[in-house]
């Protein structure tokens, strides 16, 4: 459990203390998610008992940050880890979904309404035409879910899942307007935007990766320029396989509050959800900065922002290596057996079985193409050509 840097966090000019909220961003990510799991070759009765665990595991976390003081959780995207299993089963994913969905809303909805505070989680669901969403959910302090919000910007292996076509926001009377972005839609500056000029104070994103291509670091920065272009506090908790980006909690000028790496652990921090936002160049300051740069923009301007066809696609290649809807299919398969096949090809190669291991190698890059299977089928055959290269 991390708390915020630097001590107490100032709120708004003549705000007291009842206008502080305590936010606890949970880190889901790593061993935590290792153990979440499901074995894409369960079937969908002993799929369900799995998913009955994991949501215990999380009603845990949240019972955490409840028993902390927090007024609001949040659990990252994908947090039953139902993608891999549906990505192998899509005929049963509505027996498994609908179920899962149902059950983590009543549970979690039960443990936020115990501790009198409100929780954001976020997995796929199937919607009532029987297509895949991936969805965050809002529950109030009751445990009634307020509203969701489904993703809107897809990478290509999600194509197959049915995207969101608007940005909600929702009012409350404590954490002020609430937004909540999915994942990949951070890496649009846009849809910050389009929730701050709605109103949000405080966006939450529950993810599995970050908010830019490029590693760690590349994406703290684009959480930290969502919020600073937008004066509103970013909130982010973290889900992926690895340890590398963490839960974090960022205040209206890009400061880091919070942040928690330790998967299990949770950013936490004390803020005025309604201040924090007052800033000033040489010629002029403000309470709220927002009043200024909201007023300062020019949209008449921006038309290149709407265009579906802008002028750079003109020169730009297609998606490669085939159209998304193909690489969305492929990346199914590589989620489930691609990971079966590459330890089997290491396998074939621990056992000096090279021969096989490399004809094992070859099949994954022509199956694979573009992934991570790819580049590191093709790292290993160059090792195997060159054994120097394997001990630079």
């Amino acid at each position: 459990m991390t708390r915020q840097r630097g001590g107490p966090i100032v709120g708004a000019a003549g705000l007291g203390d009842d206008a502080m909220i305590r936010i606890g961003s949970l880190n889901a990510g790593g061993s935590v998610r290792r153990s979440l799991n499901i074995d894409f070759r369960l079937c969908a009765a002993e799929a369900l008992i799995k998913i009955d665990a994991s949501i215990e595991t999380l009603a845990g976390l949240i019972r955490k940050a409840g028993a902390a003081g927090c007024d609001i959780a949040i659990l990252p995207e994908d947090c039953l880890c139902t993608t891999g299993w549906t990505a192998a089963s899509p005929s049963q994913a509505g027996e498994v979904l609908g179920p899962a969905v149902e059950r983590l809303l009543a549970h979690l909805g039960e443990t936020a309404a115990a501790h009198n505070m409100y929780v954001i989680c976020c997995n796929d669901r199937m919607d009532d035409e029987g297509s895949i969403r991936n969805t965050a959910f809002f529950l109030g302090r009751d445990g009634r879910q307020i509203g969701h919000y489904d993703k809107v910007c897809f990478p290509v292996q999600e194509f197959l899942k049915v995207p969101g076509d608007s940005f909600p926001v929702f009012e409350t009377p404590d954490l002020g307007t609430v937004g909540m972005l999915i994942c990949y839609d951070m890496v649009f500056p846009e849809t910050a935007r389009c929730l701050a000029l709605e109103g949000a104070d405080i966006i939450f994103n529950p993810t599995v990766g970050g908010a830019a291509f490029g590693g760690a670091e590349i994406s703290r920065a684009a959480f930290r320029t969502r919020a600073v272009e937008n004066f509103t506090y970013i909130v982010v908790s973290w889900g992926g396989w690895g340890t590398d980006v963490g839960s974090v909690i960022i205040s209206p000028k890009g400061e880091i509050l919070a942040e928690s790496l330790e998967p299990g652990g949770m950013a936490m921090v004390d803020i005025d959800p309604f201040g924090g936002r007052d800033n000033a160049d040489w010629s002029n300051a403000q309470t709220d900065m927002r009043a200024r740069l909201f007023r300062e923009r020019r949209p008449e301007t921006f038309a290149q922002l709407t265009q579906t066809t802008p002028k750079a696609l003109e020169k730009l290649p297609e998606i490669q290596p085939f159209p998304p809807r193909e690489i969305a299919a492929m990346v199914r398969r590589a989620t489930t057996m691609g990971h079966v096949e590459y330890e089997r090809a290491e396998q074939l190669l621990r056992d000096g079985e090279t021969g096989q291991a490399v004809a094992a190698f070859e099949k994954l890059i022509e199956d694979y193409p573009s992934t991570w299977f790819d580049r590191t089928a093709r790292k290993r055959l160059a090792e195997l050509q060159d054994p120097e290269e394997d001990r630079r």
